[in-house]
Order: structure tokens, then C-alpha cells, then sequence
């Protein structure tokens, strides 16, 4: 379709190119623009699950705290509760949110475990009770606190037991950079403060 100034002059002719032309330019940068930004942009998902009735908020490199303190107990539950039969599906299952970096180090660990006899022996009669779970977001440590219960013919032996994870996000997948577990209270800040050791100086007992 030609309109009517295109068939008047050569003069605006040129002119109508260069208008069209820094019209695609204009539409060029704006395409450009939206690739960047959706590669850039990454949308926040918003959480209410039905058996936990927080909400959760989980970001492309962060989460808050009800979100983090739910998936650190689901993982202290799934090792409290290993039996001779799930080790390997545990173990397996645990690569997809266990960093590079303590993974192969933990595998190997909870496979050696799994085979021992005492655990073959205790492993079916032993559950893991949570009842607290603290999350400090400086440190990205989460700390989840129980009962390790054992039932054997000499009776029930409870002992408690803490499961200390440094949780971080990436990619909008909650990775663990670190794995303890300790039968104790949490070594959480305060914990590390009142447990820290502070070093004597000698005095100087030379004569003058």
C-alpha cells in the first residue's frame, strides 16, 4: 500500500524511510529490553500449604522465615527417620537439595551408617520426635530440636537431638551448604557466645 506523500516527491519519500526506520530501531530496543528483563526477572511465589497455615514466600534468591523453618524440618524428619530399607532413596533424594561442596562427604557418611549393625538392629524401633525449630537468617543456620526415641527390650531411651543446616536459596530451590547433627540444645549465636573460651594471659612473672 502506497500512501499519497510517497508518490509526491523523492524528498519525502527519503523522509518516510527514515522515519520507518527509526521506528523499527525504537521497536528493536524495546524487544531487546523485554528479553533482558525477563531473563533478569524472576517472579516471587507465595505459599499457604494446607497442612502448615503460614504463608511462605519463596523468591529466585531468598525466602522468609516460615518457608526456610518448613523445609528444614522436613529434612531433619526424612534423616531422623532412616530405616536399613530407605537409606539409599534418602541418600539419593538428598542430592537434589544438598550442595556440591558436602554432598559426597555426606553420602558416604549415611551409607556407612546404614549399614552398621547396631543400626540395623535400632533403626526400626527408633522414630525422631521435632518440637522446635529456630531459624537465624544472619548466618542462614536453622536448627531444628527433638527427641530421639529408641524402644528396646530394656525399655525406651529418649535422648535429645538438634539437626543444624546452613540453608541458602538459588535458582528458587532451597540448597543446604552445611549438615550437623549433635545431641544437644542448638549451637545457635548465644549458644557460641557462652561456649566460647576466652584466652588467659599470663602475667609476666620476670624480675625487674
Amino acid at each position: 500500500m502506497k500512501f499519497f506523500w510517497q508518490q509526491s516527491t523523492w524528498e519525502n519519500a527519503t523522509r518516510t524511510n527514515l522515519v520507518l526506520a527509526i521506528v523499527a530501531l525504537i521497536l528493536s530496543v524495546i524487544a531487546l529490553s523485554a528479553v533482558v528483563y525477563s531473563q533478569t526477572k524472576h517472579e516471587r511465589i507465595v505459599l499457604t500449604p494446607v497442612v502448615v497455615d503460614k504463608r511462605m514466600v519463596l523468591g529466585w534468591s531468598s525466602a522468609d522465615e516460615n518457608y526456610i523453618k518448613a523445609f528444614a524440618l522436613s529434612v531433619a524428619q526424612l534423616v531422623g527417620d532412616l530405616t536399613p530399607e530407605n537409606v539409599p532413596f534418602v541418600v539419593d533424594s538428598m542430592s537434589q537439595f544438598v550442595h556440591p561442596s558436602i554432598y559426597s562427604d555426606l553420602r558416604k557418611k549415611m551409607l556407612a551408617v546404614g549399614i552398621t549393625r547396631q543400626f540395623r538392629e535400632l533403626a526400626n524401633s527408633t522414630r525422631y520426635l521435632p518440637s522446635s525449630v529456630e531459624y537465624e537468617a544472619d548466618t542462614s543456620k536453622a536448627f531444628v530440636t527433638g527427641i530421639m526415641e529408641s524402644t528396646t527390650a530394656a525399655g525406651t531411651d529418649k535422648r535429645a537431638m538438634t539437626y543444624e543446616m546452613v540453608i541458602k536459596i538459588e535458582g528458587g530451590m532451597p540448597m543446604i551448604y552445611s549438615f550437623d547433627n549433635y545431641a544437644d540444645t542448638p549451637h545457635n549465636k548465644a549458644w557460641t557466645t557462652s561456649h566460647t573460651v576466652t584466652p588467659v594471659t599470663e602475667k609476666d612473672s620476670s624480675p625487674k
